[in-house]
C-alpha cells in the first residue's frame, strides 16, 4: 500500500463506525448514514468520488458512485479497481490464498467484516512502518500505565 494516510483514514473510519461498514455492499445511503465496504469507503474518503441516488433505465432505484470532478458514473465492477489504485495496493497484496479456493480471496470481496478489517489493518500498518507514517494510538498502553 502506497497511500498509508488514506488507508489509516479508512481503517479509523470503519472501526469507529461499525454500523456503517458492510462488506456485502459497495455503498448505500441510509437514514443512519453511508454504509459501504472497504472499497466503497475508499472512494468516498478519497474525496474523489461521492455516493449518489440513481434511477436505472429499468426504473430501479439504486446508489452509485460518481466521480466528483466530472460527475462520471462509476460502474460497480470498477469500484474495487479504483479503490486499489487510490490506495496503491499492488497485485500480490490484494489477494489472499484460501484453502479449497483456487482463485483465492480479493481484499474487497465479500467476507466477514472482522477478517476484512484484520487484513486491511496489516496492510496499513506495513505501509506506515515502511513510510514512517506510524499511527499514534490515543489510548494509553495498558502495559505501561501507572498502577
Amino acid at each position: 500500500m502506497e497511500n498509508a494516510k488514506l488507508g489509516r483514514a479508512i481503517l479509523d473510519h470503519v472501526t469507529g463506525n461499525p454500523a456503517n461498514f458492510d462488506m456485502n455492499t459497495w455503498g448505500d445511503l441510509t437514514e443512519c448514514g453511508t454504509v459501504a465496504c472497504l472499497a466503497g469507503h475508499t472512494l468516498i474518503l478519497s474525496g474523489e468520488y461521492e455516493l449518489v441516488p440513481y434511477t436505472t433505465l429499468a426504473g430501479e432505484f439504486i446508489h452509485v458512485f460518481r466521480r466528483v470532478r466530472d460527475r462520471q458514473i462509476v460502474q460497480p465492477i470498477q469500484v474495487s479497481d479504483l479503490a486499489q489504485d487510490l490506495l496503491g495496493i499492488d497485485g500480490d497484496a490484494i489477494w489472499h490464498e484460501v484453502p479449497g479456493n483456487d482463485d483465492g480471496l480479493h481484499l474487497f470481496d465479500q467476507q466477514p467484516a472482522a477478517d476484512a478489517i484484520a487484513w486491511f489493518r496489516r496492510l496499513v500498518e506495513q505501509a506506515e512502518a515502511r513510510t514512517g507514517q506510524g499511527h499514534l494510538d490515543p489510548r494509553p498502553d495498558e502495559r505501561t500505565a501507572p498502577a
